[in-house]
């Protein structure tokens, strides 16, 4: 119950703490702008997403103090950039947002769009951004569903874009020359995005993290496994793409059976898991059973004491009676 308990207050901590890290972030970027300043050993970011970033983490922070004018202001900012930014990818249009900041520098930087923050950053800037609109509204299931599928989003998305650069795969975090998302962008992407998530769905969290019955406990050994598994055969697809693998039957059919492997490793996993849950589901009941009993007997135990006292004290009563009579 203890380590419970200090899970759950660092669990607290880590919104506030990803709020502060995308603010000094997007601070330190539109600085290095202002003052001509830029580091020689990380690649540009667009000043367009340190403001997302410094609009976002504001809204979390807002979120945390319940100060809604605030969160209203700057989730909704965060919301209608991100996505102006998505329509001008999926009609193809510049609305003119992009250059809005230190257009020069922007122009020298280049690339096939520039200024314009990737797609992959943008998606999950408008998902957090909508995550964080505070709507009052009512418990629909259909609401809540739609919710918890943007959180996964907001989520997947910079997990993805990781996943390229440590595996090599520039085609999961960039779209295009100049339109990629940085290592470093991304490692705080995602923890912007598990701030958010632990704000709005903080619960739901604790329990995929804390809870122990079979069902969670097996969610929780599978989510990785099945966020993994299509990223490595991705990425393995891709480098067999790029060496020529494809092309000798021998290195197909090897890349095949590591897949089918795996997929059977994972199975036995499942079951091995299943069997873990179960058996400790009925340590715990044994262990309740006992201690229900326990608190049985110590009740009969407390009652035929004063049953004792009770007849004593009759018995005294008796006596003294007994004793004025003669």
């Amino acid at each position: 119950m203890a380590d419970r308990d200090a899970t759950v207050r660092r669990l607290r901590y880590t919104p506030a703490a990803a709020a502060t890290v995308a603010i000094v972030f997007g601070v330190l970027v539109l600085e290095g702008y202002f003052f001509g300043l830029g580091s020689a050993y990380l690649p540009p970011t667009d000043p367009l997403i340190a403001v997302l970033f410094v609009l976002t983490g504001m809204a979390l922070f807002a979120l945390r103090l319940d100060f809604v004018p605030l969160e209203y202001g700057t989730a909704g900012a965060a919301t209608l950039i991100a996505a102006m930014v998505l329509i001008e990818y999926a009609l193809g249009v510049s609305l003119g947002i992009d250059t809005l900041l230190f257009p020069d520098a922007v122009a020298y930087f280049g690339g096939a769009f520039p200024g314009r923050p990737p797609p992959i950053s943008a998606a999950v800037f408008f998902l957090t951004g909508l995550l964080l609109l505070p709507i009052r509204i009512a418990r629909d299931p259909v609401v809540r569903r739609a919710r918890l599928a943007a959180v996964i989003g907001a989520v997947l998305l910079p997990v993805m874009a990781l996943a390229g650069h440590l595996f090599g795969v520039p085609e999961l975090y960039a779209l295009a020359p100049g339109v990629a998302i940085a290592l470093h962008a991304t490692l705080a992407l995602f923890l912007l995005a598990l701030g958010v998530a632990l704000s709005t769905h903080e619960p739901e969290v604790t329990a995929l993290l804390l809870a122990r019955d079979p069902s969670t406990v097996l969610l929780r050994r599978l989510l990785p496994l099945a966020v993994m598994l299509p990223l490595l055969f991705a990425a393995g697809s891709i480098h067999a793409l790029r060496l020529g693998i494809y092309q000798v039957h021998i290195g197909l059919l090897l890349y095949v059976a590591l897949f089918i492997g795996l997929s059977l490793a994972a199975a036995f996993w499942v079951a091995r898991i299943v069997r873990q849950a179960d058996a400790e589901r009925a340590a715990a009941d044994r262990a309740n059973a006992e201690l229900a009993l326990t608190e049985r007997l110590l009740l009969a135990e407390e009652e035929a004491v004063a049953a004792v006292k009770d007849s004593e004290r009759r018995t005294r009563e008796l006596l003294e009676v007994l004793g004025h009579a003669a």
